[in-house]
């Protein structure tokens, strides 16, 4: 029997996989090694630190159920003839409903009026064209900011980057992390570019921690900060903690909804490779057997807050990391992480519309 190695985090995978695969599951950061002996297929998350050179000959593919693979080797990957596979989009939505349930809880602890604000949208892919659309329902100004889309000729509205930062009430960034110039992002919010964001302002990094560094956020302080992802995550430093109105251990795209089109999406393209066919699945009862909705009714703000509370876990990665030692802070983020419980999107879609 063909084995499957499998982030026993990867929702539906049981159900979902084909019947004469043998799924070993593993739990944290790393695959362990004795469990990869005839593997076929890798699934993995952002978190698992993917040592290509434990890899056994009989390794065909290799699937991140996330946006992003810059957690991967790839370079030696494809040397082996390794197929990679991802899944773009898979939360969109998800982080969608993070970044607006922030919103409005800035706004209320502000007291600021949220027709009124302009809202800034740095990457204008997958995550930032759902918020830009959204936003624009709510009665908020929205400005985009995407070089790279808009030197393709993709995004005609793009604003520049300065230009964004000057007008915008609150930026959110979903950028991908990327290390090569011209579009550059590791480490790219500079002191001198975040010296730009208006006073009073609030900054958003639900994407990649590495955008920006500790040291020029921390000489920035006329503005506030809500982070999702850290430089140096899983450890995350007290000075962080305290400079930051919001801190959430990397969870703002976990619904039940995109961790199962994660799954879906990486395990559609394996089968592909192998020659087989993704069994059918009823998702609404799947889904609801996971989480039930809280809300699908009321007004767009009543529904995102009643499905996207975050200040529980706010104050419970915020408690459980200041003070604590140094060699236990990583381990406490990942179980604050892994405590959280899987939420439900507030876009309630039809079975047929579920991509």
């Amino acid at each position: 029997m063909s084995v499957i190695v499998a982030d026993a985090s990867l929702l539906g995978l049981a159900e979902l996989a084909p019947n004469d695969y043998e799924i070993r599951s593993y739990c944290g950061r790393t695959i362990p090694e004795e469990i990869l002996d005839q593997a076929v297929g890798i699934f993995i998350r952002s978190t698992t630190r993917l040592d290509a050179a434990a890899l056994p000959e009989t390794v065909r593919f290799v699937g991140t159920a996330t946006v992003g693979v810059d957690h991967l080797p790839i370079e030696t990957l494809n040397e082996r003839g390794i197929r990679i596979a991802s899944a773009p989009g898979c939360n969109a939505r998800a982080v969608t409903d993070y970044v607006l349930a922030t919103l409005f809880d800035w706004v209320d602890w502000r007291q600021k009026d949220i027709e009124t604000l302009t809202l800034g949208v740095l990457g204008v892919g997958q995550v930032g064209s759902r918020l830009i659309s959204r936003a624009k329902k709510l009665g908020i100004t929205v400005l985009g900011s995407d070089l790279p889309r808009a030197d393709r000729g993709e995004f005609s509205d793009h604003v520049p980057l300065d230009v964004l930062l000057r007008q915008a009430d609150v930026l959110s960034v979903h950028v991908p992390l990327t290390k090569v110039m011209p579009y550059q992002t590791e480490y790219f919010l500079t002191h001198e570019l975040l010296a730009i964001l208006r006073p009073g302002s609030l900054l958003i990094n639900a994407a990649r921690g590495p955008l920006v560094l500790v040291d020029d956020l921390l000489q920035s302080l006329h503005f506030d900060v809500v982070l999702d992802v850290f430089p140096n995550e899983p450890f995350i430093e007290d000075v962080l903690l305290d400079r930051s109105w919001r801190v959430t251990p990397h969870i703002a795209g976990h619904s039940v909804e995109g961790k199962l089109r994660g799954t879906e999406l990486i395990l559609r393209q394996f089968c592909e490779l192998m020659g087989e066919s993704l069994p059918s699945m009823n998702r609404p009862d799947f889904l609801d057997s996971i989480a039930r909705q809280v809300s699908s009714g009321g007004s767009e703000i009543e529904r995102v807050r009643s499905n996207c509370s975050l200040a529980a876990v706010c104050e419970d990665l915020r408690t459980s990391l200041l003070g604590s030692a140094a060699n236990k802070r990583s381990e406490i983020f990942d179980r604050v992480r892994a405590n959280y419980p899987l939420r439900r999107e507030s876009i309630v879609l039809p079975n047929s519309n579920f991509y």
